[in-house]
This record gives C-alpha cells, sequence and structure tokens, in this order.
C-alpha cells in the first residue's frame, strides 16, 4: 500500500510538471549501417541485410528503426562514404530501397520498421542546397516504401550532427540551414533524426555555453537540430564507457526545459558502435547511462526509451 507521503509527493510532481525517477526496460537492440562499397552486387547485398533485420525481428514481434548512413555531402549530385567511396545520390536512394525490399520479402511477422536514410555534416557542401536534395532522396525513399503497399514500413530522414573538425562547413548554423533546405522540400512531413555526438559540451551546467573552442556549437544549437524544430528527433552517439556523452545530453536536455516551451529531449534511443569498437559501450551499457542520466534530473526523466540502435559497418 503506498504511505500517505509517496501519495502526496506523486500528486506534488504532477501539480508541478515533475516526473519521478522512471524504471523501464530496455529493447530488443537492432543493427544500423555505415553504409560501404560492396561491388556489384550492391543491390542483393543490401536486399540481404533488409532481410536479415526482418529475421532478427521476427521472434520478439517488436518496432525498430535502422540508420542507414551514407556518409559526407560534398556536391547535390554525390555522397561520399565512410570508406571514401563517392556514390551518385541515384545509388544511394537505390541501396535504401533494396534495404527496404529485403526487409518486405521477409518480414513474416508485420513488424514495423523505421529506415533512417542519413548522412552527416562533416561535408564541404553541407547547407539548404544539399539539405533541399536530402528531402529529395527522403521523399522518394519513402514513396517507394509506400508503393510496395506495406503500411510496416516507414522511413525518415537523418543527420550525424556534429562539430568534426571544428571547420567552417561543419557549423551549429550550417546544420540549422541544412535543416531549413530540407523542409523546404518535404511533402510527406518526413522526420530528421540526430544521431550526432555534442562533444565538448558543459557536464554539469545549462547557460548555453560554447561546446567547441571555435565557437561553432553550442547547447541551444544541438538543442534545436535534435529536437526543437519541429520535426527533429535524438538518437545520440553514446559509446564512451566514462558516461560524459549522456552527461553532455543531460545538459542540452535541461537547456531547453528552461528556455523553451518544447522542453525535455524524449530521446528515441542511445547509439553504440560497439561492433566496431569492443572498448566502447554495450548496447546495455548504453541504454543505462541514458537511463540514468535522464533519470538524475526530475525535470528529464523519460518514460521509457523506444529503441536500442547499434551501428557497424556495413561490409563487415
Amino acid at each position: 500500500m503506498c504511505s500517505v507521503f509517496t501519495l502526496v509527493s506523486a500528486v506534488f510532481g504532477l501539480f508541478i510538471g515533475i516526473q519521478p525517477a522512471a524504471a523501464y526496460y530496455k529493447s530488443w537492440t537492432y543493427t544500423s549501417y555505415y553504409v560501404e562499397y560492396v561491388g556489384s552486387n550492391w543491390q542483393s547485398y543490401y536486399q540481404y541485410l533488409g532481410c536479415a533485420q526482418a529475421a532478427a525481428q521476427a521472434p520478439h514481434t517488436v518496432d525498430s528503426e535502422v540508420i542507414l548512413d551514407f556518409g559526407a555531402q560534398d556536391n547535390t549530385t554525390q555522397v561520399k562514404l565512410v570508406d571514401q567511396v563517392t556514390i551518385s545520390v541515384n545509388t544511394a536512394e537505390s541501396i535504401a530501397k533494396n534495404y527496404i525490399l529485403g526487409f518486405k520479402n521477409c518480414d513474416s511477422q508485420s513488424n514495423f520498421v523505421t529506415v533512417l536514410v542519413g548522412v552527416n555534416n562533416d561535408g564541404t557542401d553541407v547547407g539548404s542546397s544539399t539539405g533541399n536534395l536530402w528531402g529529395y532522396v527522403g521523399t522518394h525513399v519513402a514513396d517507394y516504401a509506400y508503393g510496395l503497399g506495406d503500411g510496416n514500413i516507414l522511413v525518415s530522414a537523418a543527420s550525424d550532427f556534429e562539430n568534426w573538425d571544428g571547420g567552417p562547413h561543419t557549423t551549429g548554423a550550417v546544420a540549422k540551414n541544412w535543416i531549413s533546405g530540407f523542409n523546404s522540400h518535404n511533402p510527406d512531413g518526413l522526420d530528421i533524426v540526430d544521431f550526432g555526438a555534442a562533444d565538448g559540451c558543459p557536464l554539469t551546467t545549462h547557460t548555453n555555453a560554447n561546446c567547441d573552442p571555435s565557437g561553432h556549437w553550442n547547447q541551444d544549437d544541438h538543442y534545436y537540430v535534435s529536437w526543437l524544430n519541429g520535426n527533429s528527433y535524438a538518437v545520440p552517439q553514446i559509446y564512451r564507457t566514462d558516461g560524459e556523452q549522456m552527461q553532455e545530453w543531460e545538459q542540452i536536455s535541461l537547456w531547453g526545459v528552461y528556455n523553451h516551451s518544447t522542453g525535455k529531449i524524449q530521446f528515441d534511443s542511445p547509439l553504440d558502435t560497439y561492433p566496431l569498437d569492443h572498448s566502447t559501450n554495450t548496447a546495455g551499457q548504453a541504454f543505462t547511462q541514458m537511463q540514468s542520466q535522464t533519470n538524475a534530473d526530475s525535470h528529464t526523466v523519460l518514460s521509457g526509451i523506444p529503441f536500442s540502435d547499434e551501428i557497424t559497418a556495413a561490409n563487415d
């Protein structure tokens, strides 16, 4: 039976908009990919990866989200993959479509998947024009998924927004321009998922301090690209075992709580890189850091973390 103190505390917390710490469980972990060149059989290979995702979900009958990261944008016709191979935007679209087709062909349980068609902001031509281009890419892929007649396959856009080398093409202002360009051609109303890092941001304060010595990113920039923009969501990289990355994001979320009506960031998932580096967080460790850190302040408590995302190289 609840004590009077417990009941009063709960009512008081609800009245002032503060939630008690939440207990909930980690979802099943599924694999996202840094897209790589795999030779002339790329169509069948990415269909195979999509099929493998459907097979992995089948025993659990749960939803998932999967990032396909196509690397950097140096112009409006190509993307540079993480293995430094350059492919056309049309080929990037085809890779995403083949992944979706593979999932559809092997989905025996009518499970939901959201395919996040992503890039990063480390290219030399990041801005409104490349954002607008990615709006077309996301729309084409989403329309393809819809045309398959399988309402269980959803599509969103994504970007690995972060400071990178601190150069002029990787600033928070440029990232906002990219989002503006994307939303100028987004007829399907696709979401944009930020799967970047907030390295260098404060660990214990939320005063909109700079996150890098050059002043190219601050806490409000990260809050904007991950939540304040009306169709943005956050899947932050949480791979460091010391917990600092989630401390940074907790302070960014608190900045939003105290300075924007949109409030705390409702994180979709942490993103770990354990398959690429076994000295980094496992999926379980990344989840625990996100849960513990958001529970550390009553203003940022989450009712749950829907997904558990883990990224690796597609050709590993």
